[in-house]
């Protein structure tokens, strides 16, 4: 039985591992040729036309990739225009995450040619509206710039300090950082205490980012909701990995964790069910 086991084990494995093998072939292979039309030095209308036939046949994530490796490669030529096309093209194929008006690559473009983010800028935000309404209707788009917006603004003072070398510099931004935590903070105070968590239903795709802001409250507002967010996890209004939010809360105010995730590196884990429960109860969940 155990050596059966075994065997199963080995060739669900090997399978696995072909299937990687395969996926990773496949999409050198379609970057090779994304590679190949773009050396032609044609119009990038032939390039494109290509990146929308995979885009049938291709996962987003994959698509995306490859989208950013072009990108990547005509910024480094200075061939700014292109990477223009480029970056509308990846928004229109459906990649409306906020984060690629703040990206190192849009900061270049930033940099650039303002007139060309502002358009890039108008882009995402009318192919969110369109997808926002198309997959979630019953969208609060107020609510959901809001948080956009928020995280835009958290992203834009936390990436700036892996740019710099220089330790005053670096300290400056972190204090710039720090204070954006507690402007967002403000702001979900506000959001909660008049909806609760910004669920799918109500925001779309932001009920994610919502979540990654609450990493960077503090422990003192995470108390005092997180059973809100344990709610909307219940009821599918939210996906994402509740018992890292509780132990990084946990970590920040007492010292402690209780599901042995990244943040029992710095914080003990607890093992005492009664502890454990005492802890739970602190923070009003389950």
């Amino acid at each position: 039985m155990k050596y059966s086991l075994l065997v199963l084990i080995v060739v669900l494995l090997s399978v696995s591992t072909s299937q990687n093998l395969v996926a990773q072939t496949n999409f050198q292979a379609s970057l090779a040729k994304c590679y190949g039309l773009y050396n032609q030095k044609e119009h990038p209308e032939k390039l494109i036309n290509y990146l929308h036939k995979k885009s049938k046949t291709i996962d987003e994530n994959e698509l995306y990739s490859l989208y950013d490796s072009l990108i990547l490669k005509t910024l480094k030529e200075s061939n700014f225009d292109y990477s223009f096309n480029l970056m509308l093209e990846k928004v229109k194929s459906g990649c409306t995450y906020v984060m690629i008006l703040e990206d190192s690559i849009a900061n270049v473009l930033k940099v650039r040619s303002l007139e060309q983010y502002r358009i890039l800028e108008e882009a995402v935000n009318r192919e969110f509206i369109n997808k926002s309404l198309k997959y979630y209707p019953t969208i609060n788009f107020e609510l959901a710039f809001i948080i956009r917006h928020l995280f835009r603004l958290d992203q834009r003072t936390k990436l700036k300090t892996f740019d710099k070398k220089n330790k005053p510099i670096m300290d400056s931004l972190r204090k710039i950082a720090i204070e954006q935590d507690s402007i967002t903070e403000h702001a979900l105070i506000q959001i909660f205490d008049e909806y609760g968590y910004p669920g799918i239903s109500l925001t779309g795709e932001e009920s994610s980012t919502c979540f990654i802001l609450m990493l960077h409250v503090s422990s003192t507002f995470c108390i005092k909701y997180i059973h809100l967010v344990q709610q909307a996890i219940e009821e599918k209004e939210l996906y994402a990995d509740l018992d890292f939010l509780i132990d990084k809360t946990l970590h920040k105010c007492c010292g402690k964790t209780i599901y042995g995730t990244l943040w029992t590196k710095y914080s003990p884990l607890v093992t005492d069910p009664v502890e454990v429960e005492n802890l739970k109860a602190l923070l009003k969940i389950h």
